[in-house]
Parts: structure tokens; sequence; C-alpha cells
């Protein structure tokens, strides 16, 4: 589930009973519960009434509305403004965003190449470096293979180039959604409004928006495990019970096949301290349920299940695997947190993106995308009510014990042992935030706490200030001001409902305009006088390959028409290749990684290979290096100004040119 300090889940776990987290001083609270602190209402299961029926209508129309105008918000059009510079007709709205190349440049090309691939959606895709298996490549793509069936948000590409770019991304938007929708609809005791705001901060928040979504899929898989988990123990109908461990199991193998340690590693400590506060605040009632027999084996059924399909994965993947787990980046990376200042956890509360341009140097806008964190305030109330009370909401206080060892981790650290046995070593502070971000509470006790919040939110502002040099502390004041009225709405009864779906509301204002709002786009790929060429010349010489001079952004291009290139993105080290560029592993630390790989041209015979950043690999050699003919290349996508070296190498001849695009061959 999303980052365990947002407001929203914290606001729907209170709002079962007007506890702390229900943020006012309800006296409901005290009737609601008993001396040991359980509920004496029943656990709000699922259930499909008029409006939940109606709000599943409007998600399916809404999804094929999309799908069949093939409407999408990725920045793939910036290809247009990379190889001719025409307009994007393809964009309705916005602007296509560079700073997404994770996506245009890297992962929809490896997509796309799946689909290029002879034969298609293969397992082993041979036009990546000297082939690559794409069962347990970090990047995830279509595969005709049964792990396929737990990336759901895959499906659409198997039917089409732009249908696929629709589905994969309203399935992962409006499954944030949904699956938030149940779940917050769970811990809210059924309220509806509640669940509907707290969604919509998911789906909407900067984390996720300015990111394309990225890795909202393991985000999405965590939601249905606690749904369904839930309902395996306390359904009394045994048709869903058994419905819920079929879920079960297919959410635990999903959560564990769209592999990426950082995200899955935190959200599934969420969903350890999120579930067992839920199983103690109503363990009364989960003792009464009966039926004990029936829910066990349905429970070890589905985890039995999940375990079957991840184990086989990984004993298919295992050498694979075995070379990831053995990479400097990430397999090796190990961190004990502490890096990741008190200041950038809450500098989305200020709106940067509204103050920073995306072109600022130095600055990469999509790291601050995060999400509206006000756990401190809530943390602050939900402790003075339980004092004052003397009563515990277990689920209220797991989530925030979650929240605080979280928020520990990032600023202050852990001890190196301590990192290695929790394995949150794998996991950087600045990826935890996605569990963060999804754990969402007298009347002078309520102002100094209020009044904290608004001097804390200052603090935080004049430290964002004096480390965003474009920004004046002035400039973030409203920020604050705003933030701190929005906390005193939270922790007000008659004023809470309306506050959460305010911050759903202001969420949604400083994300939706971020993505470009596209049209299909992916034919200009393939018939622009480039790709015409490219493939024409491929097609000559099938077995001659490709390499990209001058910059990692198009090394993905020659892959994406379908055509064997030599560099571009590897998503493990292919060691048969580097032996040839360095038979002596003098570099293997620099290329023993996952890795945007491009060549450099050099007048030196001597080949160097250096990591310009964690996930880049950049290889200086002379085009004319014997190691190239060993491994057929035969065409040189080069970019300006690498052309004016080999305009100076006789053994080459220009054949195309296009803007800054230009081809060469070896004579």
């Amino acid at each position: 589930m999303a980052l365990a300090a947002r407001p929203a889940l914290v606001i729907a776990i209170a709002k079962r009973h007007g506890f702390p987290l229900q943020f006012g001083g309800s006296q409901r609270f005290m009737a609601a519960r008993t001396s040991t602190g359980m509920s004496d209402e029943p656990v709000p299961l699922i259930h499909f009434d008029g409006r939940h029926r109606g709000l599943v209508l409007i998600l399916l129309l809404l999804f094929v509305f999309c799908l069949a105008l093939r409407l999408h918000g990725f920045s793939l059009p910036q290809w247009h403004a990379q190889l001719d510079g025409s307009p994007a007709n393809e964009v309705l709205l916005g602007h296509p965003r560079e700073i997404r190349a994770d996506d245009w440049a890297a992962a929809l090309c490896t997509i796309f190449a799946q689909r290029e691939h002879d034969p298609a959606f293969a397992v082993f895709n041979e036009n990546i470096g000297l082939g690559a298996d794409m069962i347990v490549s970090p990047i995830k793509t279509p595969v005709r293979h049964y792990v396929t069936l737990f990336r759901p948000h895959l499906w659409g590409y198997f039917f089409g180039r732009d249908l696929g770019l629709a589905w994969h991304w309203w399935f992962l938007i409006l499954g944030l959604f949904y699956s938030y929708f149940l779940c917050f609809f769970l811990v809210s005791g059924g309220r509806f409004f509640v669940a509907l705001s707290g969604a919509l901060l998911i789906a909407y928040s900067p984390f996720f928006q300015f990111k394309s979504a990225e890795y909202a899929e393991i985000t999405i898989f965590a939601a249905l495990v606690f749904v369904a988990l839930v309902h395996v123990l306390f359904t009394r109908s045994r048709r869903q019970r058994v419905a819920g461990a079929l879920i079960l199991a297919w959410s635990v193998a999903g959560l564990a096949l769209n592999f990426y340690p950082p995200s899955q590693l935190a959200l599934g400590y969420l969903l350890i301290f999120l579930s067992a506060g839920f199983l103690l605040r109503h363990r009364a009632e989960l003792r009464a349920r009966g039926q004990w027999r029936h829910r066990l084996i349905c429970l070890a059924c589905g985890l039995g299940l999940a375990a079957v399909v991840v184990g086989t994965f990984v004993a298919q993947g295992w050498p694979i695997l075995q070379i990831i787990n053995h990479t400097v980046f990430p397999g090796q990376r190990f961190v004990t947190g502490g890096d990741y200042p008190c200041w950038r956890v809450f500098a989305n509360n200020f709106f940067l993106q509204f103050f920073i341009p995306e072109n600022l140097p130095g600055t990469n806008i999509t790291e601050y995308g995060s999400f509206f964190f006000f756990f401190p305030v809530l943390a602050a109330w939900a402790a003075y009510r339980m004092w004052s009370c003397r009563q515990v909401d277990w689920l209220v206080g797991s989530t925030l014990l979650f929240c605080c060892a979280l928020m520990l981790f990032a600023v202050v650290g852990f001890p190196s042992w301590l990192s290695a046995v929790t394995l949150m070593s794998k996991v950087p502070p600045n990826r935890s935030m996605v569990a963060l971000g999804v754990a969402k509470p007298a009347d002078v006790v309520l102002l100094v706490i209020i009044g904290g919040w608004g001097v804390f939110l200052l603090i935080m502002a004049r430290s964002v200030a004096e480390n965003v040099k474009s920004l004046a502390f002035w400039e973030l004041v409203l920020s604050a001001a705003a933030l701190t009225i929005l906390a005193y709405g939270l922790l007000q009864e008659r004023f809470k409902e309306g506050s959460i779906f305010a911050i759903a509301v202001i969420s949604i204002g400083a994300t939706c305009w971020f993505n470009p709002l596209v049209r299909g786009g992916s034919v200009f790929l393939y018939r622009n006088s480039l790709a015409v060429r490219m493939r024409a010349l491929s097609a000559r010489d099938q077995k001659a390959r490709w390499v990209t001079f001058g910059t990692m952004f198009y090394a993905d291009y020659p892959r994406l028409l379908g055509l064997p290139a030599l560099n571009g993105t590897h998503p493990y080290p292919q060691f048969a290749l580097w032996s040839r560029f360095d038979p002596e592993r003098r570099f293997v630390d620099q290329y023993n990684r996952y890795a945007h790989v491009w060549f450099t041209a050099v007048a030196s015979d001597r080949i160097t290979i250096d990591s310009p950043f964690l996930d880049q690999v950049r290889v200086s050699l002379p085009p004319t290096s014997p190691v190239l003919d060993e491994f057929r290349v035969r065409f040189f996508l080069v970019i300006s100004p690498e052309d004016q070296f080999f305009d100076r190498l006789p053994q080459f001849s220009k054949i195309f040119s296009q803007g800054r695009v230009h081809i060469y061959q070896k004579r």
C-alpha cells in the first residue's frame, strides 16, 4: 500500500470509530470501544450496494472509453523532438516531459521491442546486446509465459501498441484508485466517502503522477493482498472465502513477480503492520467467526499456490537472478538510511512543482513528487487521545508505529546490522516513501498541536528554501498556512470529511496537469524517415548489429524497431559481451549493473568504461575497434556532435542525416 504516512489511510483508519485518526473529540469513541480496545461493530467487508456498483460501472466505462480512443499519459511523443522536430499532433493536452526518459527512451522501447521481435513476445530477446532473458528482466515486458498473468498492466500490448499504451496507463491509474478504495473502505468502517477521497489521494498523488505511475502495479497488489486476507479471515460465506483465497494467491504472486525490492520491502512491512493492527482491533469478532478449519485451509491454499508460482519462477530464472543479485547495482547496494533529510520528506507539502522549473540544472522535478504528509500532527493527536481516553486502537497504533519507524530509517538511519536483518539495506530512503504515503486524528491541546505543526512546517519551509536556491522562503509560507488549516480540519469532527476531500482535490489539482493527454502516438516511431531507412538497411543485412554513439537517449531506438543493437538498456550485465571489451576485467565494477549503455568515440585504441551514474555505463572506444567487427556491427546511429569524429574516418560513409541524428555504415 503506498507510504504509510499519508493522511488518507490514517484518516480512514480513524474514521472507524471516531478515534484518534478520526481527528476529533467525538464522544462516540468512548461508547464504541470495549475495555480491551476492540470494536463491538462487525467488520465492514466489501459489499456491492448501489453506490459501489455505480462506482464500478463508471470505472469500467471510463476504462473502455480510454481504450477505444487510445488515450494515455506517457510522454512517448517526446520522440518527435528527438528525431525530426515534427509536431506531435497526437498530444491533445499538455506536453511531453523529457524528464520522463525512463519511460519514452527506455521502458516503452523495451516493451515495443518485444512486439517487433521475431517471434513476438519471446522469452529471450536476441536484439538486446547478445540477448536478454525477458522473464526476470527488471524492466517488465509482455512475454508469452505464465509470468505475464501476474503483470496485468501489460496485457494490452498483445493486441496492439497504442491499445497497449492506453491499457498500461489506465490500468495503473484506475487500479490504484479502486484497490485503495477497497482498502480504505475496510479500514474506515465502510465509509464510502472517506474511501473515495483516500483513493483519489493515492491515484493522483505527485509520487505516482510525476513518475508516470512507475511501479504502481506493486502498490496495487499490496492493497489487494490486504483486502483478500481480510475477506478470507472474516467473511461468513464459504464461496467468498474461496474467491478471497484465489485473489490472495494472485496478489501475493503479483507482488513478488513484479519485483522491485525497494518498493516491495517497504510495502511488505506496511502490510505486516496494517494487517496485525486490523486483526488485533477485531480479534474478538475473529474468534467468534467459527469455521476455522475452512478459513485456515483457504488461507493455506492461497499462500501455498502463490508459493508454488513464485518458487517455479525462481527455479526457472535462478541463473539470471544470481547474476542480478551479485551486481554492483542494484544487487549489492547496501544502505542504512539516514541520508534523506527531513525537509525532503515534507518538500511536497510546499507544492515545489509550481516553483521549480522542470529544466532547472541539477534538479529532477519528478524526485520532488511525493505525498502530502500529515502523520506528525496525526501521531501527536492520536497519542493524546489514547492517553486521555486510556484506550488503544491497535490499527491506528500499528500504522503510526510503522510511519515513525520508516521516518526514523529515512532521516536518522538504522545500524548496519539492523538494516541487514530487516532487509532495509535494499531500500533507499527516497524509494521507501511509497510505503509512507498510504498510511493516513480539549481543545487547548488541539491548538498546541496545530500550532506546533505550523511552526514545524515553517522550519521545513526554511530548510527547503536553503537547499533549493531558486526558491525564497516567503514563497512557501502560503503553502505552510494552507496545510496548517487543513490539519486543523482533519482533527475536528465536523470538518474532517470535508478536509479529506479538500486534500484529495488539492492533490488532483497539483498533478493532473503534469502528464500529457496523448492519443496513440506509436505510428510515428515506425514511419518517420529515420525508422524507414534503418529498417531498410537491416533488411539487406539481417545479421548486422547496430550501435549508438553520442547519448544514451537514442540507444534503445534500434531495438524498438526490432533491430539487433549492441548497446541500449541492459537489464542485467552480459558478461560474454563485456569480456571482449574488457578481457582483463579492469572495469568490472563499472558494468556489473543494470544500466543504460552507450558509446562515445575516441581516437585512442584503448577502451575505457565508466559509470557516470548508478544506472549508466559509458564505453569510450574507437569506432574502428575490432571488437565491434567481432559482433558484426555494421550500422552506427550517431548523435551530434559525435558525427564530426566519424566524418574524419575513411572507413565510414554517412548514408542518412536528419537534424542531429545520423546513420553511418562501415565500408
